[in-house]
């Protein structure tokens, strides 16, 4: 176990165009999560709960609060079924818009293992902070809602490590493409 380990996921499946968000108890909410986005929510309370391999048990809970520019409550939603599983305080005390190294500095601080639920435009930008070089792809897709990127600490640097959720029906098995390193000018 990693005890430093920061994992990054995005929030849960959002509504697709012509389909109606939900809050918990089935209400009609266009800032929540789709039916599916729930199912995903409470499959991973059960992940983190018997984490394996890179994943940990997190410690400590971290979602994109809600802002008048981004009213959505899907990173919470997600993340609020595992925090009554595991007994858990989400932290809401940061926004997708503030800057990626306030983050990072936030996350750094926190002692244990930190989940944190993102929106999916500002996560390679957070874990390129969080690994301190530009190492991760360098967007998130768009559909993509299945993947964990794990930054651990390995001696003296960080690494990023992407788990596929396996969680749903459809879900991936491979990772997102890495941001590709640019090649030195041939000599002429």
């Amino acid at each position: 176990m990693n005890d430093s380990s920061i994992m990054l996921i995005r929030h849960a499946e959002k509504p697709l165009d012509g389909e109606q968000g939900v809050d918990r108890q089935g209400r009609p909410d266009p800032a929540s999560l789709s039916v599916t986005g729930w199912m995903r929510a409470a499959a991973l309370a059960r992940l983190f709960n018997a984490p394996e391999g890179h994943l940990v048990r997190p410690q400590h809970l971290v979602a994109a609060r809600a802002t008048a520019e981004r009213p959505s409550t899907r990173p919470r939603d997600t993340l609020q079924p595992m925090a009554e599983l595991l007994g858990l305080e989400i932290d809401e005390s940061l926004a997708a818009d503030d800057a990626p190294s306030r983050v990072a500095d936030h996350l750094h601080r926190l002692q244990g293992p930190v989940l944190v639920c993102w929106r999916h435009d500002e996560l390679p930008a957070l874990a390129n902070q969080l690994l301190q070089r530009a190492e991760a792809p360098g967007r998130w897709p768009d559909k993509t809602y299945d993947m964990v990127w794990v930054v651990e600490q390995a001696r003296l640097s960080w690494t990023l490590v992407q788990v596929p959720q396996k969680l749903l029906p459809g879900d991936t098995t491979h990772s997102l493409r890495r941001r590709v390193a640019a090649r030195a000018p041939a000599r002429v």
